[in-house]
């Protein structure tokens, strides 16, 4: 593989995730010490001629700026490209990533934290027990590619506001809510989670940045998961709260179908 034919291939790499210059540096580096060995690991060209693995290999190629030996295959089928391990596993962010998504790191979390509300909803969410596939996580992206960036910008939008607020939960929540059909009651909800405007005393909103600003525990998604839940029912119904208390997890709460009194 010459430098010249791995600067052709990368002009096929359409797909492909993030480029981790680091680790372009480090393939490098082996070939210009004479460390590069020929091994299993190489480049794959699907049917349509898109690069499916191998980006980094082929970067590698060229910064070294000499031939080396490897493996290609070519004719893949396109579907392999999500059960390809490219060097180093494809991690959920990664691969919403590549569909497009923003802020993939907190999506990718936040659909993980709602496919195991759905899925787990009387257990604590630790262990390997209640990992959620990669693949899965991608299906639910690509069929919901709109509300999940709605909540992500939203719920990035409010930690920008509000360090101390959990976006990947708050998009976990908001997933919760639409499939309530109370998707624009949790926008709004969020929205006064990161601003605080205009909230009166013993508000469940104000209550819940309250603690947040001062609690300095690190807890669960599952936690702020359910947290948020407790008081977005709370604040929908008008109630006051007076004294903060985190949720019990099991089983999680579910959304009330009530709604928002009009002094909030």
């Amino acid at each position: 593989m010459t430098p010249e034919w791995a600067s052709q291939l990368l002009r096929q790499n359409t797909r492909n995730r993030q480029l981790s210059k680091q680790r372009v540096a480090a393939c490098a580096d082996l070939i210009t010490s004479g460390k590069w060995k020929l091994t299993h690991q190489g480049v794959a060209i699907d049917s349509n001629n898109v690069l499916q693995d191998g980006q980094h290999r082929l970067h590698a190629i060229v910064k070294a700026g000499v031939p080396v030996q490897i493996m290609m295959s070519t004719g893949c089928d396109p579907s392999n490209f999500d059960v390809i391990d490219s060097g180093r596993k494809r991690t959920a962010a990664d691969a919403i990533g590549l569909c497009g998504a923003k802020n993939s790191s907190k999506a990718a979390a936040g659909v993980k934290g709602f496919l195991q509300y759905q899925r787990f909803p009387n257990n604590v969410w630790t262990g390997l027990s209640y990992i959620i596939d990669t693949t899965d996580i991608r299906r639910f992206y690509k069929e919901n590619a709109d509300i999940v960036e709605a909540a992500s910008a939203s719920c990035v939008s409010a930690y920008s506001s509000f360090r101390q607020f959990n976006a990947s939960a708050g998009i976990s929540f908001v997933l919760v809510a639409a499939q309530s059909q109370q998707l624009d009651q949790a926008l709004a909800f969020i929205d006064l989670m990161g601003t605080g405007a205009g909230l009166k005393k013993h508000d469940p909103i104000l209550s819940y940045r309250n603690f947040l600003a001062n609690d300095r525990v690190k807890r669960s998604l599952q936690l702020y998961l359910a947290t948020n839940i407790k008081f977005f029912n709370r604040w929908q119904s008008g109630e006051s709260v007076k004294h903060f208390r985190l949720p019990e997890l099991t089983p999680m709460p579910i959304i009330s179908v009530s709604y928002h009194c009009s002094e909030y």
